[in-house]
């Protein structure tokens, strides 16, 4: 059983960053785009949030749980590691309807008028997309490591 928790927690890991990874690709790709399309992308990715991400978090953050839990007392909600990966939880789970989903519709809307303020927009979110995946990545790292053990 803790096995396949485990496996499930790193899909929805790799959902999560892979998915990150790829707006980084798309937003490089579609540089030279047009508006409209590029308004397409940006209405796309802000639906990620509640197609992907939503899922993707809640699986972490319910699997990571059940694997302390299932450690046996030989992992503590309080070792290092443990907080950091909550706290990239809840990191990512404010900046999806806080920050990413409302400035990428924003974005979507200034491309479709054509606004110079678009390019702003998409840099925004790219600095944000950046951080996020940054905060994905370290809490990798602390769990691979185990920080805090």
């Amino acid at each position: 059983m803790q096995a396949w928790l485990l496996v499930l927690h790193i899909i929805a890991v790799a959902a999560w960053l892979g998915t990150n990874i790829a707006q980084f690709v798309l937003f490089s790709h579609f540089r030279k785009a047009s508006g409209p399309a590029r308004a397409a992308l940006h209405r796309a990715v802000a639906g990620f949030g509640r197609r992907l991400y939503i899922p993707a978090g809640t699986t972490v953050f319910v699997t990571g749980i059940l694997l302390v839990l299932a450690s046996k007392d030989a992992f503590r909600f309080s070792d290092s590691f443990v907080v950091f990966g909550v706290v990239a939880i809840v990191i990512g789970a404010v900046l999806g309807p806080v920050f990413f989903a409302p400035r990428g519709r924003r974005a979507a809307e200034l491309f479709e008028q054509g606004s110079s303020d678009a390019i702003n927009a998409e840099n925004q979110i790219r600095t944000m997309g950046i951080f996020d995946t940054t905060i994905v990545v370290v809490a990798i790292i602390a769990m691979v490591q185990k920080w805090g053990i």
